[in-house]
């Protein structure tokens, strides 16, 4: 009776590479590169154990299979527990996500590449026998929405001007602001202080997450400015086209990279656009701010 998947083969341009690339950027554990004649046999495997990949010389003759833009080459699936987590991770180590991850109707997915442009599927599915069967303790891995934060880590500062608006006529803002992940994932926590004008800073902890079962960003913020209400100190918001927008007491948006990102600028700046409503309610632009890293 067959028990299983033992080896897989992955055709490779230059098996010496490939072997630098899933051992060192992936991780994978080199299990064999032995030569055999004039054939040099190489084998790696996941961190669970199994398949081991064959990592096998492309013949000459049978170019990678054509495919759209959105679907792996390889009918190798990967399994990851955490994608957002493993997004990153691979991510900083060099490894190029053409699709970063996104969820599907069948579960969060995701595509990388090799150094021959051959994509690969990663996934995060539930490897059980009933895919349905989850402990009643077992916490779910961070939402990877969250990654679309990912570029605002760090120390901030910034120096413009507010337009005239319902709260008077414009004045300069300086801002300083810091954002790191709380431990787990789950909260993107900045850090805040806002001088407008001549009036005393404004010190503040927003605390932004998503809610994977609205479909939403959500921001919910402390300060110095007052104390906290329901309705005063909450944001909320979406992805529309290729732009983040939130939505409480002021509105403000990001624009989005080709990865679904907080863009990140030319010369490393990260810009965002704020509105105020007006005395009929409507949302007017108020002032836009270009933040500069500075940690």
């Amino acid at each position: 009776m067959i028990t299983g998947v033992s080896k897989v083969v992955v055709p490779v341009d230059d098996q010496e590479r490939a072997k630098e690339f899933w051992t060192t950027r992936l991780g994978f554990e080199l299990r064999r590169d032995e030569t055999y004649g004039d054939e040099r046999w190489i084998e790696v495997r996941p961190p669970d154990g199994a398949p081991v990949l064959v990592l096998n010389p492309r013949p000459s003759g049978e170019p990678r299979r054509e495919v759209a833009d959105q679907l792996p080459h390889s009918p190798v699936f990967f399994n990851c527990a955490d994608i957002e987590a493993t997004h990153r991770e691979l991510s900083e180590r060099g490894v190029q996500f053409p699709t970063p991850p996104q969820r599907q109707h069948f579960g969060w997915w995701s595509l990388f590449e090799d150094p021959d442009g051959t994509r690969y599927a990663l996934g995060q599915w539930t490897m059980t026998d009933d895919s349905t069967a989850r402990s009643a303790f077992e916490v779910p891995p961070p939402d990877p929405e969250l990654t679309r934060l990912e570029p605002l880590r760090g120390t901030w500062r910034t120096e413009d001007h507010t337009r005239d608006s319902v709260l008077g006529p414009g004045v300069s803002v300086a801002s300083t602001e810091s954002f790191c992940w709380l431990d787990g994932g789950y909260f993107l926590v900045q850090t805040y202080e806002t001088i407008f004008g001549d009036d005393p800073a404004q010190k503040g902890v927003n605390y932004w997450y998503y809610d994977s079962e609205a479909e939403r960003f959500r921001i919910i913020f402390f300060s110095n400015n007052g104390p906290f209400t329901e309705e005063g100190n909450r944001y909320q918001g979406g992805v529309i086209g290729h732009t983040l927008t939130l939505e409480g007491p002021a509105r403000f948006q990001y624009e989005l990279d080709d990865e679904g990102r907080i863009k990140v600028n030319a010369d490393g700046t990260i810009s965002v656009a704020w509105w105020l409503r007006d005395e009929n309610g409507q949302w007017g632009p108020w002032m836009t701010n270009t933040f500069t890293k500075v940690e």
